[in-house]
């Protein structure tokens, strides 16, 4: 898995914002699919109440039943949601972590390239001048050795260049 499939992983864009929210840990904790057993423990006690009263089918039994269980829901949905939202953070925060260490890590590839490429044409400068400032060779020898070296100095740094841009940790857009 390279950093941006990471980062990506942790992206904020993937986070489910309802379940963040009191009120979307409310609607899920009191939707009748989820049959809460918590939830139906309340609004039963509360139809027990309203039977007890003789209000087994006003709409005031009703009603205490819906509040019953928004109340028995309350403090699950409020720790459920700071619990998510603290999660969705960490999240973001390490996507944007691994965003910029991957970015980082790109740039110092492309740093290692430019230093390596930089050595590479230094010391092909050092053996340009100690041919020239060889008196044993003839110029034409001078300048076929020089031209051997330039060659062999250019191949190396192409080859160089093409194994630092396969590895992983190359990013070409490093600086966007």
């Amino acid at each position: 898995m390279n950093f941006n499939q990471m980062s990506a992983q942790f992206s904020p864009t993937g986070a489910d914002a309802t379940n963040a929210t009191v009120q979307g840990q409310l609607n899920g904790l009191l939707a009748p699919s989820t049959n809460n057993q918590y939830i139906n423990n309340a609004v039963n006690k509360s139809q027990r109440l309203a039977n007890s009263r003789g209000m087994q089918n006003s709409s005031m039994a009703a009603g205490a039943g819906t509040a019953a269980a928004i109340d028995a829901a309350m403090p699950i949905a409020q720790a459920d949601a700071a619990s998510q939202q603290q999660i969705n953070m960490q999240n973001m925060t390490h996507g944007q972590n691994l965003d910029f260490m991957g970015k980082e890590m790109g740039m110092n590839m492309q740093n290692s390239l430019f230093d390596s490429m930089q050595n590479a044409f230094n010391n092909e400068l050092v053996g340009i001048a100690e041919i020239m400032n060889n008196s044993d060779m003839t110029q034409a020898q001078k300048t076929a050795a020089a031209n051997l070296l330039s060659g062999a100095s250019s191949d190396n740094r192409t080859a160089l260049e093409a194994y630092m841009k396969s590895l992983p940790t190359w990013a070409s857009n490093w600086g966007q």
